[in-house]
């Protein structure tokens, strides 16, 4: 066998060994903490029924009133973008959009963002 044909065997043996090994590394595991909604006493009023949105998915609904903090939603630990759209606020069809909100998510932990009417 001439040197270019050693060398192109030794490279095909060296890609099959390669794809036959493939990765030993495990995928990396997502930390997750826990995020609550606390619905504002303050600036809300009434008792209704409630969606929440984590970085625009949505979640819920839950009935909640002022004071009240929904129950927790699993998410990723990192900073997230949180609102909540208040069924039949104004006593018609309308619904109430409170402001887009960031907050941080910590590992293994939880936070809360609090729902401003």
């Amino acid at each position: 066998m001439g040197r270019g044909m050693r060398g192109t065997a030794i490279g095909f043996a060296l890609v099959a060994a390669m794809a036959c090994g493939g990765s030993t590394d495990p995928a990396p595991v997502k930390v997750t903490g826990t995020l609550f909604f606390t619905i504002d006493q303050a600036t809300c009023v009434g008792t209704h029924s409630t969606y929440f949105e984590i970085d625009s998915t949505e979640v819920g609904p839950e009935t909640l009133a002022p004071g009240a903090t929904s129950k927790g939603y699993v998410a990723t630990a990192e900073v997230h973008a949180t609102k909540a759209r208040i069924m039949n606020y104004f006593g018609t069809q309308a619904a109430l959009w409170t402001a887009n909100l960031r907050v941080k998510v910590p590992a293994n932990g939880t936070a809360t963002t609090r729902v401003v009417c």
